[in-house]
């Protein structure tokens, strides 16, 4: 009896996993496969989505192709892609680590619009991301190469709403999700966003943008980058001022009760660079003036080096490496260093060096932090040097020029040298040079520089004139 019964129990398992089995071995049947897609896209699709997918194809144990995917719903948002490839290594799932060799799409079009008149639309002509491994219990994933090839992402800004609600919600567990990506490149790839009136365009691309090296921890709220480049750049922002946008005032309804403050990212880098790059910043339809015109910048052949990069909130430091570039104007920025760094307790700018066709300036720079709240016991000392071409000069001051191309030197030098606390500041040095015509020297104290009404000031002023026959024509 009892061998009849565990004859039938195991005929009875037996009969389960062979059925089983081959259900899953119909599944990797091509017929089978479009069959069930047709089905699942006709049980989606409704009057307000619509699902198409032209062709289906699962290998063993975990590879798949799809090609002509389309999700349309109401008209607003719109998915379509022209063909994608996903390889799984199946057994690693078993020890709950998801292995991804390769993850491919080509022909990739995405829109999405709400009632504000928000709308974004991305299209890729191809994107990948190789090698992943993603561990399942520690939360932490590795990615080989994310790549990105062609494309656009346009962004269109919403109208405010009246009034914004903030609504209660329930408190969850932050992610702590950690990525390291090996490298992510983008190839010419191009962002444009519009303000919600039309007021105001930004659009930003380059031919190549690779980052090697990128740590991203979502609990430790951290990102860290061994090295950012992007090579052949182009940025516009341009602002239309015949627009008129609507100051409506925006009732804030706050119903969730007070809330902590999140705390700010980290992000780190170790060094970016940024080369041949053209900016333009000014006016929709502005007609620039002779010379330098803040109404319109157009720098040309940009390159930026920085190392050690620091932000968190308001802190941050960097070292500016080599900086170059060109301006409409005819200014021309040959090189330029410093370390710059910043937090709640000092301002500091170290070996501060700027350098033009025809000028020079350096300067060093070291104040309290409470100097930005304009403390009257702030301390503040700064140390600069200058060599300052007249050709520059004419540049920003176009009118100067038939003035200055009649002075008997083409340059202008001097240095500055002041510190003490904004309460009570000390010029230990002012010094400037009109090169064999003469030189001028002023030394003094300044008190209470931040309470007008107590403003004092005492200065001890020296001068010594070699030359100056040439006023009389110079005035004239």
């Amino acid at each position: 009896m009892v061998k009849r019964v565990a004859k039938y129990f195991l005929s009875g398992v037996a009969s389960l996993v062979g059925l089983l089995v081959l259900f899953t071995a119909l599944f990797y049947v091509p017929p089978v496969q479009r069959a069930v897609v047709k089905t699942a896209c006709s049980f989606v699709s409704d009057s307000t989505m619509q699902v198409s997918v032209g062709d289906f194809r699962l290998r063993f144990p975990l590879c798949l192709d799809l090609s002509d995917v389309c999700v349309i719903t109401e008209g607003d948002t719109m998915c379509a892609l022209q063909s994608l490839h996903l390889e799984v290594a199946g057994l690693s799932l078993l020890h709950l680590t998801a292995t991804v060799p390769e993850l491919s799409l080509k022909k990739v079009l995405f829109h999405y619009a709400d009632t504000t008149g928000f709308q974004m639309g991305v299209r890729l002509d191809e994107a990948s991301i190789t090698s992943v491994s993603a561990k399942l219990l520690d939360e932490s994933a590795e990615i080989g190469c994310i790549a990105l090839s062609g494309g656009d992402v346009n962004m269109h800004l919403g109208l405010p709403d009246s009034a914004t609600v903030t609504e209660p919600t329930d408190e969850s567990e932050p992610l702590a999700w950690r990525f390291d990506v090996e490298r992510l490149s983008a190839t010419d790839v191009l962002f444009r966003m519009s303000g919600a009136y039309e007021e105001s365009l930004l659009s930003a691309g380059a031919d190549v943008i690779t980052v090697a090296q990128t740590s991203v921890d979502l609990g430790q709220q951290t990102v860290d980058v061994d090295s950012l480049c992007l090579h052949t750049g182009n940025v516009s922002m341009l602002s239309d001022t015949t627009v008129v946008v609507p100051t409506g005032e925006t009732d804030e309804i706050d119903e969730g009760g007070d809330e902590t403050p999140s705390l700010p990212w980290t992000i780190r880098a170790n060094g970016i660079r940024i080369d041949d790059t053209d900016i333009v910043y000014g006016q929709m339809g502005y007609c620039p003036q002779p010379g330098f015109d803040a109404g319109y910048i157009s720098i040309s052949s940009l390159s930026v080096a920085l190392d050690s990069v620091y932000n968190c909130g308001t802190d941050m430091a960097a070292r500016l490496a080599a900086l170059s570039f060109d301006e409409r104007s005819g200014l021309s920025v040959r090189n330029g260093s410093a370390f710059l760094s910043m937090d709640s307790t000092a301002l500091q700018v170290d070996g501060f060096r700027l350098e033009t066709a025809h000028s020079l300036l350096s300067m060093d720079v070291l104040a309290d932090g409470s100097l930005l709240s304009m403390a009257g016991d702030a301390g503040l000392d700064v140390s600069i040097d200058w060599k300052i071409g007249l050709s520059d000069v004419v540049l920003f001051v176009p009118t100067l020029d038939s003035m200055l191309s009649t002075l008997p030197f083409n340059a202008v030098s001097g240095a500055l040298k002041i510190g003490g606390t904004l309460e009570n500041l000390s010029v230990q040095k002012f010094y400037t040079e009109l090169p064999q015509t003469a030189d001028f020297r002023l030394e003094g104290e300044v008190q209470s520089l931040t309470v007008p009404d107590s403003l004092r000031a005492k200065m001890n002023f020296m001068a010594h004139l070699d030359r100056l026959d040439f006023l009389p024509e110079w005035i004239g």
